[in-house]
C-alpha cells in the first residue's frame, strides 16, 4: 500500500515539476505573445506600438512589408497570424502584429513565412 502511496506522490510531483516548466518555456517554444485590447482603444493601442516597435519597415525573405499593411503569418508551430503590420523592434529582435482582437509580438526567428494578404 505505501508503494502504491508513493508511487502517486512522486507522479504527482513530476506532474507540477513539468507543468511549471511549461510555463516558464511555453512562450519561447510558441515564438509569440498575444495581448488583448478594446476596440474603442484602438488608437492609443497604435500609438503604443509605434512606440514600442519604432522601425516602420521589415525585409523579409526578399519581401518588404510596410507598417500598416495587411499580412499574413506562419510562426512556428503551424499558427497563422493574420493583422496589420505595425512595426519591428530590432532591439529585442520582434514584430509587431494589430489583429482584430489582440496584440500579437512574434519572435522574428520564429516567423516561418509573412505574406501580404
Amino acid at each position: 500500500m505505501t508503494d502504491i502511496l508513493f508511487a502517486a506522490a512522486l507522479s504527482l510531483g513530476l506532474f507540477v515539476i513539468i507543468k511549471a516548466a511549461w510555463g516558464l518555456l511555453g512562450p519561447a517554444i510558441t515564438g509569440f505573445s498575444r495581448i488583448g485590447y478594446h476596440p474603442q482603444d484602438e488608437a492609443e493601442t497604435r500609438a503604443n506600438c509605434y512606440e514600442m516597435f519604432p522601425i516602420p519597415n521589415l525585409q523579409f525573405k526578399n519581401a518588404c512589408f510596410e507598417r500598416g499593411m495587411d499580412v499574413q503569418l506562419r510562426v512556428r508551430g503551424n499558427r497563422l497570424i493574420k493583422g496589420k503590420f505595425m512595426g519591428a523592434n530590432p532591439k529585442h529582435n520582434l514584430v509587431c502584429i494589430l489583429t482584430p482582437e489582440a496584440v500579437v509580438a512574434c519572435e522574428a526567428r520564429g516567423i516561418e513565412e509573412m505574406t501580404e494578404a
